[in-house]
């Protein structure tokens, strides 16, 4: 067995092969920081509405009628 080494323009299906599991890493990366956005954004909501003064009339206003 030869193996001959072959640039990424001259070899595109080795070159896209090689780069699939650092294309796959980065995607997970992604998904990884927006699954902990979304986790942060309903307390950041939560403790947005505890520090608004208009948010609090109104929550102290709706819960007076149930």
């Amino acid at each position: 067995m030869v193996l001959e080494y072959k640039p990424g323009r001259t070899n595109k299906v080795a070159d896209a092969l090689s780069r699939k599991a650092e294309l796959a890493s980065n995607k997970l990366e992604e998904i990884a920081d927006m699954s902990q956005l979304k986790g942060a954004i309903p307390e950041r909501i939560r403790e947005g509405l505890e520090k608004d003064p208009v948010a609090q009339t109104l929550l102290k206003n709706v819960r007076s009628f149930s």
